[in-house]
C-alpha cells in the first residue's frame, strides 16, 4: 500500500469513526417529533437496544450506502437538486429503518385480512385497467424476499396522480449486520421516486423474514413534506402488499405472455380505516409504470363501497 492510500484510510477512518457519531446524534434528536405514536418507541426503545448503530461501526453499510447515493446523484437532476449530503442520506437510512421496523412491530393488521379485502373490493374490480391476481400468502424466506425485491430494480416511468414520475431502483444489496439482540439487516435496495428517495430493508427478526419500507418526500424545494415507513405481505408469484399507515399498495411487475405490452409495474391500492375494530377499504386507485416511457393508462382513482373484515 502507497503511502497516499494510507493516509486516505487513516482520513476514512476518522470520519467514520468520530464525525459520523455527532451526526448520527443530531439527526436523532431532531426526527424525534416528525412522526406519530410508533415515533417514540422508534428513538427511545430501539435506539437504546441498538447494538451496532450504522452511522458508528458498519463501514461496510455506509461504504455501499455512498455507492448508492452517488449512483442515485448521477442519474437524477432533482435528487442532485435536492442537496442533501451524503452523510444526511445515511442518516434517513438509519433513521427509515428504525421507524418503519416500529411501525411493523407496533401494527396489529394481519396478512390474512388483508388478503380477504382485496379480493373482495379490488380482485376482479370492473374499475380496473390492468386485472391483478387474486392474492394467497406464503411463508417469507430470504430468496423469495430478496428475489421480489430485485425484480423492480431499474427506471420506472409513469403517473402519481397528476404528477409525471421517473423512478429509479437500485439493485438489492446483500449484507448482514445485526441491530438488535433480536433484528438482523439482511439486505436493503436504495431508490429515487419523483419526489423523494427511500429504502426497501429485508430483516430478520428471530426466525422470521420482515420486508420493510421508508420513503422520504419532498417538494420542489427541497423540503421534506414526509415520511412513510411502511412493511410489506408477500404473496405467490411476487406480489407485494405494502401497509402504510392510512393505506395499502398491492405492487408487481407484469411481463410475460399474458400482458400485450412491455414490461411494466402495477400499484394497485386503497385507503384503510378501522371502523369498530375492522378494516374497511375506502378510496380505490391504479396506475402503471413502464420500463421504457411508454405511455400507460393514467392513473385512476374509483370509489370502493364493499365488505369490511
Amino acid at each position: 500500500m502507497t503511502v497516499f492510500y494510507k493516509i486516505l484510510w487513516v482520513f476514512k477512518t476518522c470520519i467514520y469513526t468520530f464525525l459520523m457519531p455527532i451526526l448520527s446524534f443530531f439527526d436523532v434528536a431532531i426526527a424525534v417529533n416528525d412522526l406519530p405514536f410508533y415515533n417514540l418507541y422508534a428513538h427511545l426503545v430501539l435506539k437504546k437496544s441498538t447494538l451496532n448503530p450504522f452511522t458508528q461501526t458498519d463501514h461496510v453499510t455506509n461504504e455501499i450506502l455512498l455507492l448508492d447515493y452517488m449512483d442515485l446523484i448521477r442519474s437524477s437532476d432533482k435528487m442532485k437538486a435536492y442537496d442533501r449530503t451524503a452523510a444526511e442520506f445515511s442518516q434517513y437510512f438509519e433513521e427509515g429503518l428504525l421507524k418503519s421496523l416500529a411501525f411493523y412491530q407496533a401494527s396489529t393488521i394481519r396478512q390474512s385480512e388483508i388478503n380477504d379485502l382485496i379480493k373482495v373490493n379490488l380482485y376482479s374490480n370492473v374499475s380496473l385497467n390492468h386485472p391483478i391476481e387474486r392474492p394467497q400468502a406464503i411463508k417469507t424466506s430470504l430468496p423469495l424476499a430478496l428475489n421480489s425485491l430485485s425484480q423492480f430494480s431499474g427506471e420506472w416511468h409513469g403517473h402519481w396522480e397528476k404528477m409525471r414520475v421517473h423512478h429509479l431502483w437500485l439493485p438489492v444489496r446483500k449484507l448482514v449486520q445485526s441491530i438488535t439482540d433480536e433484528v438482523t439487516l439482511m439486505g436493503f435496495q436504495s431508490c429515487f421516486t419523483g419526489d423523494g428517495f427511500g429504502w426497501n430493508y429485508i430483516v430478520k427478526q428471530g426466525d422470521q423474514i420482515v420486508i420493510l419500507g421508508f420513503v422520504v418526500h419532498l417538494n420542489e424545494e427541497g423540503t421534506v413534506t414526509n415520511k412513510n415507513p411502511h412493511y410489506a405481505f408477500l404473496n405467490h408469484s411476487n406480489r407485494l402488499i405494502w401497509i402504510a399507515e392510512h393505506h395499502v399498495y398491492y405492487e408487481f411487475i407484469c411481463d410475460n405472455s399474458t400482458c400485450p405490452d412491455t414490461k411494466h409495474y402495477v400499484i394497485t391500492g386503497a385507503g384503510y380505516e378501522k371502523q369498530t375494530g375492522r378494516l374497511k377499504l375506502t378510496d380505490g386507485f391504479q396506475t402503471i409504470y413502464s420500463s421504457n416511457d411508454q405511455d400507460f393508462a393514467a392513473f385512476k382513482s374509483f370509489n370502493l363501497d364493499r365488505l369490511q373484515f
